[in-house]
Protein backbone atom coordinates (compact mmCIF):
# COMPACT_ATOMS: atom_id res chain seq x y z
CA UNK A 1 0.00 0.00 0.00
CA UNK A 2 1.37 3.38 -1.04
CA UNK A 3 0.62 6.31 1.26
CA UNK A 4 0.80 9.98 0.27
CA UNK A 5 -1.81 12.71 0.71
CA UNK A 6 -4.29 9.93 -0.03
CA UNK A 7 -4.20 6.16 0.21
CA UNK A 8 -3.93 4.22 -3.04
CA UNK A 9 -4.51 0.54 -2.29
CA UNK A 10 -2.49 -2.09 -4.16
CA UNK A 11 -0.97 0.32 -6.66
CA UNK A 12 -4.27 1.12 -8.29
CA UNK A 13 -5.29 -2.54 -8.70
CA UNK A 14 -8.94 -3.25 -8.02
CA UNK A 15 -9.83 -5.95 -5.52
CA UNK A 16 -13.36 -6.09 -6.90
CA UNK A 17 -12.17 -6.62 -10.47
CA UNK A 18 -9.89 -9.54 -9.60
CA UNK A 19 -12.46 -11.05 -7.24
CA UNK A 20 -14.98 -11.07 -10.08
CA UNK A 21 -12.43 -12.56 -12.47
CA UNK A 22 -11.57 -15.34 -10.01
CA UNK A 23 -15.25 -16.23 -9.72
CA UNK A 24 -15.88 -16.10 -13.44
CA UNK A 25 -12.69 -17.65 -14.85
CA UNK A 26 -11.07 -19.37 -11.89
CA UNK A 27 -8.33 -18.45 -9.42
CA UNK A 28 -5.44 -19.36 -11.73
CA UNK A 29 -6.71 -17.05 -14.48
CA UNK A 30 -7.10 -14.21 -12.01
CA UNK A 31 -3.56 -14.73 -10.71
CA UNK A 32 -2.15 -14.85 -14.24
CA UNK A 33 -3.80 -11.52 -14.97
CA UNK A 34 -2.67 -10.09 -11.66
CA UNK A 35 0.95 -11.07 -12.24
CA UNK A 36 0.96 -9.06 -15.48
CA UNK A 37 -1.25 -6.16 -14.39
CA UNK A 38 0.36 -2.69 -14.48
CA UNK A 39 0.58 -0.73 -11.23
CA UNK A 40 1.05 2.95 -10.54
CA UNK A 41 4.57 2.59 -9.16
CA UNK A 42 6.73 -0.15 -10.65
CA UNK A 43 9.15 0.11 -7.73
CA UNK A 44 6.48 -1.47 -5.52
CA UNK A 45 4.90 -3.55 -8.28
CA UNK A 46 5.10 -7.07 -6.85
CA UNK A 47 4.61 -5.77 -3.33
CA UNK A 48 1.26 -4.29 -4.39
CA UNK A 49 0.31 -7.39 -6.37
CA UNK A 50 1.25 -9.64 -3.46
CA UNK A 51 -0.88 -7.61 -1.06
CA UNK A 52 -3.89 -7.91 -3.33
CA UNK A 53 -3.34 -11.64 -3.82
CA UNK A 54 -3.26 -12.19 -0.07
CA UNK A 55 -6.54 -10.33 0.24
CA UNK A 56 -8.11 -12.46 -2.51
CA UNK A 57 -7.12 -15.68 -0.72
CA UNK A 58 -8.46 -14.39 2.60
CA UNK A 59 -11.94 -13.97 1.07
CA UNK A 60 -12.37 -17.73 0.45
CA UNK A 61 -9.34 -19.78 1.52
CA UNK A 62 -11.05 -23.12 0.93
CA UNK A 63 -11.62 -22.29 -2.72
CA UNK A 64 -8.15 -20.85 -3.20
CA UNK A 65 -6.54 -23.95 -1.66
CA UNK A 66 -7.83 -26.06 -4.55
CA UNK A 67 -5.43 -26.45 -7.48
CA UNK A 68 -2.65 -24.83 -5.45
CA UNK A 69 0.05 -26.13 -7.79
CA UNK A 70 -1.63 -24.51 -10.79
CA UNK A 71 -2.14 -21.23 -8.92
CA UNK A 72 1.49 -21.22 -7.74
CA UNK A 73 2.65 -21.67 -11.33
CA UNK A 74 0.41 -18.80 -12.41
CA UNK A 75 1.85 -16.57 -9.70
CA UNK A 76 5.24 -17.21 -11.35
CA UNK A 77 7.38 -15.03 -9.06
CA UNK A 78 8.56 -15.65 -5.46
CA UNK A 79 6.87 -12.54 -4.02
CA UNK A 80 3.43 -13.58 -5.30
CA UNK A 81 3.94 -17.24 -4.45
CA UNK A 82 4.99 -16.36 -0.91
CA UNK A 83 1.93 -14.16 -0.42
CA UNK A 84 -0.38 -16.88 -1.75
CA UNK A 85 0.98 -19.68 0.41
CA UNK A 86 1.34 -17.49 3.48
CA UNK A 87 -2.32 -16.47 3.27
CA UNK A 88 -3.36 -20.14 3.15
CA UNK A 89 -1.10 -20.93 6.12
CA UNK A 90 -2.65 -18.10 8.11
CA UNK A 91 -6.16 -19.29 7.17
CA UNK A 92 -5.39 -22.80 8.43
CA UNK A 93 -3.94 -21.45 11.68
CA UNK A 94 -7.04 -19.34 12.29
CA UNK A 95 -9.43 -22.22 11.57
CA UNK A 96 -10.71 -20.89 8.23
CA UNK A 97 -9.09 -23.68 6.22
CA UNK A 98 -9.26 -27.37 7.04
CA UNK A 99 -5.88 -28.56 8.30
CA UNK A 100 -5.97 -31.56 5.96
CA UNK A 101 -6.26 -29.24 2.96
CA UNK A 102 -2.82 -27.89 3.75
CA UNK A 103 -0.95 -31.08 2.82
CA UNK A 104 -1.32 -30.63 -0.96
CA UNK A 105 -0.75 -26.91 -0.44
CA UNK A 106 2.55 -27.60 1.35
CA UNK A 107 3.57 -30.03 -1.39
CA UNK A 108 2.81 -27.41 -4.04
CA UNK A 109 4.81 -24.82 -2.09
CA UNK A 110 7.74 -27.21 -1.75
CA UNK A 111 7.67 -27.79 -5.49
CA UNK A 112 8.30 -24.08 -6.19
CA UNK A 113 10.89 -23.52 -3.45
CA UNK A 114 13.75 -21.32 -4.66
CA UNK A 115 16.81 -23.41 -5.36
CA UNK A 116 19.18 -20.48 -5.60
CA UNK A 117 19.14 -16.75 -5.15
CA UNK A 118 19.66 -14.55 -2.16
CA UNK A 119 17.11 -11.85 -2.87
CA UNK A 120 14.53 -10.92 -0.23
CA UNK A 121 11.69 -12.40 -2.29
CA UNK A 122 13.40 -15.78 -2.55
CA UNK A 123 14.25 -15.74 1.16
CA UNK A 124 10.64 -14.89 2.03
CA UNK A 125 9.35 -17.78 -0.08
CA UNK A 126 11.79 -20.19 1.62
CA UNK A 127 10.49 -18.97 4.99
CA UNK A 128 6.87 -19.47 3.95
CA UNK A 129 7.52 -22.95 2.54
CA UNK A 130 9.34 -23.98 5.71
CA UNK A 131 6.52 -22.65 7.88
CA UNK A 132 4.00 -24.71 5.91
CA UNK A 133 6.07 -27.86 6.39
CA UNK A 134 6.21 -27.11 10.11
CA UNK A 135 2.42 -26.77 10.28
CA UNK A 136 1.86 -30.08 8.51
CA UNK A 137 4.15 -32.07 10.81
CA UNK A 138 3.12 -30.26 13.96
CA UNK A 139 -0.48 -31.25 13.24
CA UNK A 140 0.35 -34.93 12.84
CA UNK A 141 0.30 -35.09 9.03
CA UNK A 142 2.88 -36.28 6.51
CA UNK A 143 4.07 -35.17 3.08
CA UNK A 144 4.08 -38.61 1.51
CA UNK A 145 6.64 -39.05 -1.27
CA UNK A 146 8.31 -35.63 -0.98
CA UNK A 147 8.99 -35.83 2.76
CA UNK A 148 12.55 -37.15 2.47
CA UNK A 149 13.46 -34.42 0.00
CA UNK A 150 11.88 -31.81 2.26
CA UNK A 151 13.98 -32.95 5.21
CA UNK A 152 17.16 -32.79 3.13
CA UNK A 153 16.26 -29.29 1.92
CA UNK A 154 15.59 -28.07 5.45
CA UNK A 155 18.93 -29.38 6.66
CA UNK A 156 20.63 -27.48 3.87
CA UNK A 157 18.86 -24.26 4.85
CA UNK A 158 20.03 -24.67 8.45
CA UNK A 159 23.62 -25.29 7.39
CA UNK A 160 23.67 -22.28 5.08
CA UNK A 161 22.14 -20.01 7.70
CA UNK A 162 24.11 -20.85 10.84
CA UNK A 163 27.35 -18.98 11.51
CA UNK A 164 29.48 -18.20 14.58
CA UNK A 165 28.04 -15.12 16.36
CA UNK A 166 27.41 -14.07 19.94
CA UNK A 167 26.47 -10.42 19.60
CA UNK A 168 22.81 -10.66 18.56
CA UNK A 169 20.42 -8.59 20.60
CA UNK A 170 17.21 -10.61 21.11
CA UNK A 171 18.59 -13.63 19.22
CA UNK A 172 15.35 -15.62 19.11
CA UNK A 173 13.35 -12.68 17.80
CA UNK A 174 15.93 -11.99 15.12
CA UNK A 175 16.30 -15.67 14.23
CA UNK A 176 12.62 -16.29 13.65
CA UNK A 177 12.61 -13.88 10.71
CA UNK A 178 15.10 -16.09 8.83
CA UNK A 179 14.32 -19.09 6.66
CA UNK A 180 17.20 -21.02 8.26
CA UNK A 181 15.73 -20.69 11.74
CA UNK A 182 12.29 -21.66 10.45
CA UNK A 183 13.94 -24.67 8.81
CA UNK A 184 15.42 -25.74 12.14
CA UNK A 185 12.04 -25.46 13.82
CA UNK A 186 10.42 -27.40 10.98
CA UNK A 187 13.08 -30.09 11.13
CA UNK A 188 12.43 -30.43 14.86
CA UNK A 189 8.66 -30.65 14.24
CA UNK A 190 9.33 -33.44 11.72
CA UNK A 191 11.52 -35.28 14.22
CA UNK A 192 8.93 -35.03 17.00
CA UNK A 193 6.28 -36.24 14.54
CA UNK A 194 8.44 -39.26 13.74
CA UNK A 195 8.80 -40.08 17.44
CA UNK A 196 5.02 -39.93 17.89
CA UNK A 197 4.44 -42.11 14.84
CA UNK A 198 7.11 -44.74 15.45
CA UNK A 199 7.59 -44.55 19.24
CA UNK A 200 11.32 -44.72 18.53
CA UNK A 201 14.17 -42.30 19.19
CA UNK A 202 14.68 -38.99 17.41
CA UNK A 203 15.68 -39.59 13.77
CA UNK A 204 19.33 -39.25 12.87
CA UNK A 205 18.66 -36.40 10.42
CA UNK A 206 17.54 -34.23 13.33
CA UNK A 207 20.04 -35.33 15.97
CA UNK A 208 23.02 -34.96 13.66
CA UNK A 209 21.91 -31.43 12.72
CA UNK A 210 21.49 -30.50 16.37
CA UNK A 211 24.83 -32.03 17.32
CA UNK A 212 26.60 -30.08 14.58
CA UNK A 213 25.14 -26.84 15.93
CA UNK A 214 26.00 -27.71 19.54
CA UNK A 215 29.60 -28.68 18.76
CA UNK A 216 30.37 -25.79 16.40
CA UNK A 217 31.50 -22.32 17.40
CA UNK A 218 28.47 -20.85 19.22
CA UNK A 219 25.74 -19.28 17.12
CA UNK A 220 23.43 -17.43 19.49
CA UNK A 221 20.57 -17.51 16.97
CA UNK A 222 20.70 -21.25 16.28
CA UNK A 223 21.11 -21.99 19.98
CA UNK A 224 18.13 -19.75 20.71
CA UNK A 225 15.97 -21.83 18.36
CA UNK A 226 17.16 -25.02 20.07
CA UNK A 227 16.32 -23.45 23.41
CA UNK A 228 12.84 -22.65 22.17
CA UNK A 229 12.39 -26.37 21.42
CA UNK A 230 14.10 -27.58 24.58
CA UNK A 231 11.00 -28.70 26.48
CA UNK A 232 9.87 -30.84 23.56
CA UNK A 233 13.35 -32.25 23.12
CA UNK A 234 13.40 -33.17 26.79
CA UNK A 235 9.98 -34.79 26.56
CA UNK A 236 10.51 -36.74 23.32
CA UNK A 237 14.20 -37.57 23.77
CA UNK A 238 15.16 -37.47 27.46
CA UNK A 239 18.17 -39.76 26.99
CA UNK A 240 19.53 -37.70 24.11
CA UNK A 241 19.00 -34.53 26.13
CA UNK A 242 20.87 -36.04 29.06
CA UNK A 243 23.72 -37.00 26.77
CA UNK A 244 24.10 -33.36 25.73
CA UNK A 245 23.24 -31.77 29.07
CA UNK A 246 26.51 -29.84 29.29
CA UNK A 247 25.57 -27.93 26.14
CA UNK A 248 21.79 -27.85 26.50
CA UNK A 249 21.14 -27.38 30.21
CA UNK A 250 24.06 -25.27 31.38
CA UNK A 251 23.31 -21.71 32.46
CA UNK A 252 26.91 -20.47 32.45
CA UNK A 253 26.32 -18.18 29.43
CA UNK A 254 23.23 -16.25 28.36
CA UNK A 255 23.40 -17.79 24.88
CA UNK A 256 22.92 -21.33 26.19
CA UNK A 257 19.67 -23.00 25.08
CA UNK A 258 18.51 -23.34 28.70
CA UNK A 259 18.54 -19.56 29.11
CA UNK A 260 16.34 -19.11 26.05
CA UNK A 261 13.99 -21.84 27.25
CA UNK A 262 13.60 -20.11 30.61
CA UNK A 263 12.41 -16.91 28.97
CA UNK A 264 10.64 -18.23 25.86
CA UNK A 265 9.96 -21.97 26.09
CA UNK A 266 7.06 -24.06 27.27
CA UNK A 267 6.80 -24.75 31.03
CA UNK A 268 8.23 -28.12 32.06
CA UNK A 269 8.76 -28.76 35.75
CA UNK A 270 10.88 -31.85 35.14
CA UNK A 271 13.21 -29.91 32.84
CA UNK A 272 13.37 -27.02 35.30
CA UNK A 273 14.39 -29.43 38.05
CA UNK A 274 17.39 -30.53 36.00
CA UNK A 275 18.92 -27.05 35.83
CA UNK A 276 21.78 -26.30 38.19
CA UNK A 277 20.29 -24.46 41.17
CA UNK A 278 22.74 -21.60 41.65
CA UNK A 279 22.64 -20.75 37.97
CA UNK A 280 18.85 -20.88 38.03
CA UNK A 281 18.58 -18.59 41.05
CA UNK A 282 20.84 -16.03 39.41
CA UNK A 283 18.95 -16.28 36.11
CA UNK A 284 15.74 -15.41 37.95
CA UNK A 285 17.25 -12.20 39.31
CA UNK A 286 18.03 -10.49 36.01
CA UNK A 287 15.70 -7.95 34.37
CA UNK A 288 13.15 -9.46 31.99
CA UNK A 289 12.93 -12.81 33.79
CA UNK A 290 9.13 -12.77 34.13
CA UNK A 291 8.55 -15.90 32.03
CA UNK A 292 11.22 -17.75 34.00
CA UNK A 293 9.60 -16.68 37.28
CA UNK A 294 6.27 -17.99 35.99
CA UNK A 295 7.82 -21.38 35.20
CA UNK A 296 9.26 -21.52 38.70
CA UNK A 297 6.07 -20.71 40.58
CA UNK A 298 4.18 -23.27 38.47
CA UNK A 299 6.76 -25.86 39.52
CA UNK A 300 6.55 -24.75 43.17
CA UNK A 301 2.76 -25.26 43.05
CA UNK A 302 3.34 -28.90 42.11
CA UNK A 303 2.66 -31.25 45.04
CA UNK A 304 5.55 -33.49 43.95
CA UNK A 305 8.01 -30.67 44.78
CA UNK A 306 10.23 -30.98 41.68
CA UNK A 307 12.35 -28.08 42.98
CA UNK A 308 12.41 -29.34 46.56
CA UNK A 309 10.60 -27.68 49.47
CA UNK A 310 9.20 -24.35 48.32
CA UNK A 311 10.32 -22.40 51.37
CA UNK A 312 13.92 -23.51 50.96
CA UNK A 313 13.94 -22.65 47.28
CA UNK A 314 12.53 -19.17 47.94
CA UNK A 315 14.98 -18.55 50.78
CA UNK A 316 17.96 -19.41 48.57
CA UNK A 317 16.61 -17.25 45.76
CA UNK A 318 15.98 -14.32 48.09
CA UNK A 319 19.56 -14.55 49.37
CA UNK A 320 21.02 -13.91 45.89
CA UNK A 321 21.80 -10.37 44.72
CA UNK A 322 18.47 -9.04 43.51
CA UNK A 323 16.77 -12.17 44.80
CA UNK A 324 14.36 -10.50 47.20
CA UNK A 325 12.93 -8.44 44.33
CA UNK A 326 12.72 -11.60 42.21
CA UNK A 327 10.70 -13.37 44.91
CA UNK A 328 8.52 -10.30 45.28
CA UNK A 329 7.82 -10.23 41.56
CA UNK A 330 7.16 -13.96 41.51
CA UNK A 331 4.62 -13.78 44.34
CA UNK A 332 2.94 -10.81 42.70
CA UNK A 333 2.60 -12.72 39.43
CA UNK A 334 1.40 -15.80 41.31
CA UNK A 335 -1.36 -13.73 42.89
CA UNK A 336 -2.56 -12.42 39.53
CA UNK A 337 -2.34 -15.93 38.06
CA UNK A 338 -4.48 -17.24 40.91
CA UNK A 339 -7.06 -14.53 40.33
CA UNK A 340 -7.12 -15.23 36.60
CA UNK A 341 -7.39 -19.01 36.88
CA UNK A 342 -10.33 -18.82 39.32
CA UNK A 343 -9.66 -22.44 40.35
CA UNK A 344 -10.11 -23.61 43.92
CA UNK A 345 -7.30 -26.13 43.43
CA UNK A 346 -4.90 -23.44 42.23
CA UNK A 347 -6.02 -21.19 45.08
CA UNK A 348 -5.20 -23.89 47.65
CA UNK A 349 -1.79 -24.50 46.07
CA UNK A 350 -1.07 -20.77 45.92
CA UNK A 351 -2.05 -20.34 49.57
CA UNK A 352 0.34 -23.16 50.49
CA UNK A 353 3.15 -21.43 48.60
CA UNK A 354 2.32 -18.10 50.25
CA UNK A 355 2.41 -19.81 53.63
CA UNK A 356 5.77 -21.39 52.80
CA UNK A 357 7.17 -17.97 51.92
CA UNK A 358 6.05 -16.62 55.28
CA UNK A 359 7.55 -19.54 57.17
CA UNK A 360 10.84 -18.98 55.36
CA UNK A 361 11.13 -15.56 57.07
CA UNK A 362 12.22 -13.82 53.89
CA UNK A 363 13.41 -10.24 53.72
CA UNK A 364 10.43 -7.88 53.98
CA UNK A 365 10.95 -6.54 50.46
CA UNK A 366 10.32 -10.04 49.11
CA UNK A 367 6.72 -10.00 50.33
CA UNK A 368 5.16 -6.80 48.97
CA UNK A 369 3.73 -8.60 45.95
CA UNK A 370 1.38 -10.81 47.96
CA UNK A 371 -0.83 -7.76 48.37
CA UNK A 372 -2.22 -8.66 44.98
CA UNK A 373 -3.87 -11.75 46.41
CA UNK A 374 -6.61 -9.29 47.34
CA UNK A 375 -7.70 -9.61 43.70
CA UNK A 376 -8.00 -13.41 43.97
CA UNK A 377 -11.64 -13.76 44.99
CA UNK A 378 -11.34 -17.54 44.60
CA UNK A 379 -9.07 -17.57 47.66
CA UNK A 380 -11.19 -18.45 50.71
CA UNK A 381 -11.85 -15.37 52.82
CA UNK A 382 -10.59 -16.77 56.08
CA UNK A 383 -7.37 -17.94 54.44
CA UNK A 384 -6.81 -14.54 52.83
CA UNK A 385 -7.39 -12.71 56.13
CA UNK A 386 -5.07 -15.04 58.03
CA UNK A 387 -2.20 -14.93 55.55
CA UNK A 388 -2.48 -11.20 54.92
CA UNK A 389 -2.41 -10.48 58.66
CA UNK A 390 0.67 -12.68 59.13
CA UNK A 391 2.34 -11.03 56.14
CA UNK A 392 1.72 -7.57 57.60
CA UNK A 393 3.61 -8.60 60.72
CA UNK A 394 6.66 -9.13 58.48
CA UNK A 395 6.03 -6.49 55.80
CA UNK A 396 3.39 -3.83 56.55
CA UNK A 397 3.78 -2.11 53.17
CA UNK A 398 2.02 -4.28 50.57
CA UNK A 399 1.17 -3.61 46.94
CA UNK A 400 -2.37 -2.46 46.08
CA UNK A 401 -3.31 -1.27 49.56
CA UNK A 402 -6.58 0.23 48.31
CA UNK A 403 -7.70 -3.19 47.07
CA UNK A 404 -6.59 -4.79 50.33
CA UNK A 405 -8.76 -2.32 52.27
CA UNK A 406 -11.68 -3.02 49.94
CA UNK A 407 -11.43 -6.76 50.54
CA UNK A 408 -11.01 -6.31 54.29
CA UNK A 409 -14.31 -4.40 54.27
CA UNK A 410 -16.08 -7.66 53.41
CA UNK A 411 -15.29 -8.96 56.91
CA UNK A 412 -15.57 -6.03 59.33
CA UNK A 413 -16.29 -8.42 62.22
CA UNK A 414 -12.82 -9.95 61.88
CA UNK A 415 -10.01 -8.57 64.08
CA UNK A 416 -7.63 -9.49 61.25
CA UNK A 417 -9.62 -7.34 58.82
CA UNK A 418 -9.33 -4.40 61.22
CA UNK A 419 -5.55 -4.79 61.45
CA UNK A 420 -5.35 -5.13 57.65
CA UNK A 421 -7.39 -1.95 57.12
CA UNK A 422 -5.22 -0.08 59.63
CA UNK A 423 -2.05 -1.18 57.81
CA UNK A 424 -3.51 -0.08 54.48
CA UNK A 425 -4.02 3.39 55.94
CA UNK A 426 -0.65 3.57 57.65
CA UNK A 427 1.47 2.34 54.75
CA UNK A 428 -0.47 2.34 51.52
CA UNK A 429 -2.14 5.71 51.16
CA UNK A 430 -1.69 7.45 47.84
CA UNK A 431 -3.10 10.70 46.56
CA UNK A 432 -6.35 11.08 44.69
CA UNK A 433 -9.07 8.52 44.12
CA UNK A 434 -7.32 5.52 45.63
CA UNK A 435 -6.65 7.44 48.85
CA UNK A 436 -10.33 8.31 49.09
CA UNK A 437 -11.37 4.70 48.43
CA UNK A 438 -8.88 3.31 50.94
CA UNK A 439 -10.20 5.62 53.66
CA UNK A 440 -13.77 4.78 52.66
CA UNK A 441 -13.22 1.01 52.96
CA UNK A 442 -11.28 1.34 56.21
CA UNK A 443 -14.10 3.44 57.65
CA UNK A 444 -16.56 0.72 56.61
CA UNK A 445 -14.50 -1.85 58.52
CA UNK A 446 -14.46 0.41 61.58
CA UNK A 447 -18.20 1.06 61.37
CA UNK A 448 -19.09 -2.59 60.83
CA UNK A 449 -17.12 -3.93 63.75
CA UNK A 450 -19.53 -5.45 66.30
CA UNK A 451 -17.01 -5.17 69.16
CA UNK A 452 -15.33 -1.92 70.20
CA UNK A 453 -12.31 -1.10 72.35
CA UNK A 454 -10.28 -4.09 71.22
CA UNK A 455 -6.60 -3.60 70.32
CA UNK A 456 -7.40 -4.14 66.66
CA UNK A 457 -10.35 -1.76 66.65
CA UNK A 458 -8.37 0.92 68.44
CA UNK A 459 -5.46 0.53 66.01
CA UNK A 460 -7.86 1.11 63.13
CA UNK A 461 -9.33 4.14 64.90
CA UNK A 462 -5.86 5.64 65.30
CA UNK A 463 -5.00 4.94 61.66
CA UNK A 464 -8.20 6.65 60.49
CA UNK A 465 -7.45 9.72 62.61
CA UNK A 466 -3.88 9.85 61.29
CA UNK A 467 -5.25 9.60 57.76
CA UNK A 468 -7.38 12.71 58.30
CA UNK A 469 -10.69 10.90 58.71
CA UNK A 470 -11.27 12.21 62.25
CA UNK A 471 -14.74 13.56 61.44
CA UNK A 472 -15.87 10.14 60.30
CA UNK A 473 -14.45 8.56 63.42
CA UNK A 474 -16.18 11.07 65.70
CA UNK A 475 -19.52 10.56 63.95
CA UNK A 476 -19.22 6.78 64.23
CA UNK A 477 -18.16 7.05 67.89
CA UNK A 478 -21.18 9.26 68.68
CA UNK A 479 -23.54 6.77 67.02
CA UNK A 480 -22.13 3.92 69.10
Amino acid sequence: MKTSTWVEAYGGLSLEVFTAQARAEGAAAAVTALAAAPVTNEHYADEDRAGLLGELVTQDPQAWAADSAVIAAAAARPALQASYFNALHFAAGSGRLDAGALVPVAEAAFAVRPQEGDGPEAEQLRLVVSNLLHYVWDNGMSLREVEADAVTWLRGLVTDWSAPRLDTRLPLTVALTAAGASALLSLAAWGFHQVRQTEEELPEQLTSTLEELLSAEPDDRALAVIGFCLARLHRHAPDWTTGHANKLLSLDHVWRPAHIWLTHGRPDAALLARLERTGLWHALCVPGAEDALDKVFLALLDDTEPLGPAGQFLAHLAACPGGAEAVNKMLSRLAIYTAHMASSEVAEQAAALWRAALKARLAPEALRGVGRFAFADILEEGTWLELTAVTLSQQPDLEDAYRIAERAARSPHSPAAQLIAAAALDHGLLEGYRRIRTIHHATAVYAGSPVRDTPEHNALRTALINAGAIDDVLQLTDRS
